[in-house]
């Protein structure tokens, strides 16, 4: 099998599979993860049924420090959950990009980010390892 096919066909399974992800998790299911939901709702003002859809396994907004007024990049954003928080992490005057290969889940990521109030977020349909939004240069962080 040619490299560019299996590749394509990987790239089908996966938007297959995560298209088709639920909503199956409470904030109270993943606070373990991280999403505390006092975190979610007290700390960050956000709804703590934001998490519903996550199909990660932590938090990595949690593993450094983001700053006020900084970048973020999401990689494989998914229902964009990190794209929200992060958003309130930089504030008004930074800026959130979600980057997902999935439409289905990038419609998901762009409603919880209406819902959330995140303005400083913008979303692209791309497959991460043949083409990235930006410079790991022009980012503070990366999720």
């Amino acid at each position: 099998m040619e490299a560019g096919i299996e590749a394509t066909a990987v790239h089908e399974a996966v938007q297959q599979h995560y298209s088709a992800i639920p909503i199956c998790y409470t904030s109270s299911e993943i606070a373990s993860w991280g999403y505390s939901p006092s975190w979610l709702n007290t700390t960050l003002g956000l709804p703590e049924d934001l998490c519903e859809a996550a199909s990660g396994g932590g938090c990595p907004l949690l593993l450094t420090e983001i700053p006020t007024g900084g970048t973020v990049v999401d990689l494989a954003c998914g229902a964009g959950h990190d794209v929200a928080i992060a958003s309130r992490m930089v504030g008004p005057a930074g800026s959130v990009v979600g980057v997902d290969m999935t439409g289905a889940m990038l419609e998901r990521a762009r409603a919880n980010a209406d819902r959330c109030g995140a303005a400083n977020a913008e979303f692209l349909e791309a497959q991460m390892e043949s083409h990235l939004c930006c410079s790991c240069d022009d980012a503070d962080a990366a999720a």
